[in-house]
């Protein structure tokens, strides 16, 4: 971040004293649509789950709602299109026992970690 764009930052975050107003403004920064307010916010994102992690982890959960809140947001916002349709994004689980643009089956030299030789036996 600019010199002059982390005054603008540290000016924004001194008018607020507590959380919540924070989280619900960059929830505000992130859905307006607009580019620049949206990588704005998404700059904090990696900060926010970190902040959220802890505070799970202490079991202080009352203490994390806003940003609970503002993950949970963010995520649907990404999880839908503009017209409100679930995104489907589909991907595959590369298995070693076949051939890929990274390995060939035979390089492995030993198959035991092919996809029948993981399966538990059956009893």
């Amino acid at each position: 971040m600019f010199t002059s764009e982390k005054g603008v930052v540290e000016e924004w975050l001194s008018e607020f004293k507590l959380l919540e107003p924070v989280c619900h403004q960059l929830f505000e920064f992130y859905r307006s649509g607009e580019e620049q307010l949206l990588q704005f916010t998404l700059q904090f994102l990696p900060e926010l789950i970190w902040c959220y992690l802890a505070v799970s982890a202490s079991r202080n959960v009352h203490s994390s709602g806003c940003i609970e809140a503002l993950l949970l947001g963010v995520y649907n916002l990404e999880i839908v299109d503009k017209q409100g349709h679930t995104k489907v994004l589909s991907f595959t689980i590369p298995s070693l026992s076949k051939p890929s643009v990274y390995h060939e089956p035979s390089s492995i030299g030993s198959m035991a970690l092919t996809e029948s030789a993981q399966r538990f036996p059956s009893s």
